[in-house]
């Protein structure tokens, strides 16, 4: 890895960009370089210009942090990281290039592949900046609450104009009155390293040996490790992708060393599904088709 004292990365760009890519979800810029390598890069300054800057500023920032602690474990389902730097005004990040999932081809093998490759982030030591995290119930704030119902009308708002009828808005607002009750209720002390965005566009391939490699630790965190399951499994539903939830967690069980359960896990699950789908799945389902909305909110119920 080039040292950051002397390393010139806006010269590098400019020597070695082959294409901009498209805006990473969590507001970084990332490009496409002559030799076979990503970047990836924030400034603090532009993304505060935008909604919601600041967390997405921390996100970024928590994920180069997360590298630069982490990389000198070499553990093969790691991105290469050939440069890494922060401060408090950029992120760069400079790492190989690697390829998607074919995530509509997925198959019971692929799944339990990616079950062994989840086991072996859970067993990671904490980084140094995570070891101060409280541990506690999530706790979702009052402003965060009414963000969600907003976002949630405005998809069952799509549908208002069917014959088929309308969604009943009145049973998530139900929900969220209880939320973060069922949340202390439920609440569970079995923590671990969490990647905290587990899905199957995060999950890329060696282009040599397929390999598999895990991206983008922008939401890294200590939490249940249910949370990762559940939230890979959530986005296989919305996308549509056929699985076997029972046959996914028996994989995780088979390969996890800490003796975790697949009852204790399907218990968590329905309580990270809550949280996850309530708080972010009205951002994916817009556009969707009334059915797909319906068995969203069927599934939270």
């Amino acid at each position: 890895m080039e040292k950051a004292a002397v390393f010139d990365f806006k010269n590098y760009l400019a020597a070695h960009t082959v294409r901009p890519l498209t805006h990473g979800k969590s507001g970084a810029e990332v490009c496409l370089l002559d030799d076979h390598k990503i970047a990836k890069f924030s400034e603090k300054s532009k993304l505060l210009e935008k909604e919601n800057g600041a967390a997405v500023w921390e996100a970024c920032l928590k994920e180069a942090e997360f590298y630069k602690d982490i990389m000198d474990l070499h553990h093969a389902f790691l991105p290469e990281i050939f440069h890494c730097h922060f401060d408090d005004d950029n992120v760069q990040i400079i790492m190989g290039e690697y390829f998607p999932l074919a995530k509509e081809n997925l198959t019971c093998s692929d799944f339990d592949k990616i079950m062994e490759l989840l086991t072996q982030v859970h067993e990671l030591p904490f980084p140094d900046f995570l070891k101060n995290e409280k541990q506690e119930p999530l706790e979702i704030s009052d402003e965060e609450i009414q963000s969600c119902l907003d976002g949630w009308k405005s998809v069952f708002e799509e549908h208002d104009s069917e014959t088929s009828g309308s969604l009943d808005f009145s049973k998530l607002q139900e929900l969220a009155s209880h939320i973060n009750q069922l949340n202390k209720d439920m609440y569970s002390s079995r923590i671990c390293l969490c990647h905290g965005d587990f899905h199957a566009e995060n999950i890329l391939q060696h282009e040599k040996n397929s390999r598999l490699i895990l991206c983008d630790w922008q939401s890294v965190s200590l939490k249940h490790p249910a949370s990762d399951i559940a939230f890979f499994m959530s986005r296989l539903s919305g996308d549509g992708i056929v699985f076997d939830e029972n046959k996914i967690i028996e994989s995780y069980c088979r390969y996890s060393k800490s003796g975790i359960t697949k009852d204790e896990i399907k218990n968590q699950i329905k309580l990270s599904n809550i949280n996850t789908t309530f708080r972010y799945w009205h951002y994916y389902l817009h556009g969707s088709s009334r059915d797909a909305v319906e068995n969203i909110i069927k599934k939270i119920i």
